[in-house]
């Protein structure tokens, strides 16, 4: 994945949890505040690049799932980071990586 694109998406995702001062997990999420929920999706998207790279993901299906993961970004807004990263966890299954 090109280094602006992620750069892109972290930014944007990134500038939602900023702006979340609540959480929305429970105690099994990973994500139950901003800090952990950055942590998380910064790991998502390496985890994404290293199945690239290693040839497990194609460069339409990384396009694609990241795609996804944007449509949900409203989740963060709405102070549900535990949702968001179930999501992230649902994408990372459903492409086996």
């Amino acid at each position: 994945m090109s280094l602006p694109f992620r750069n892109a998406f972290a930014l944007a995702g990134l500038g939602l949890i900023a702006a979340c001062s609540g959480t929305g997990g429970g105690a099994q999420s990973p994500c139950t505040d901003p800090a952990t929920s950055e942590k998380y999706m910064l790991q998502w998207m390496d985890d994404v690049a290293s199945a690239k790279k290693a040839g497990k993901l194609t460069v339409a299906q990384v396009v694609d799932i990241h795609g996804k993961a944007y449509e949900k970004l409203s989740m963060l807004k709405g102070k549900d980071m535990s949702g968001y990263c179930a999501h992230l966890d649902a994408l990372r299954k459903d492409a086996g990586f």
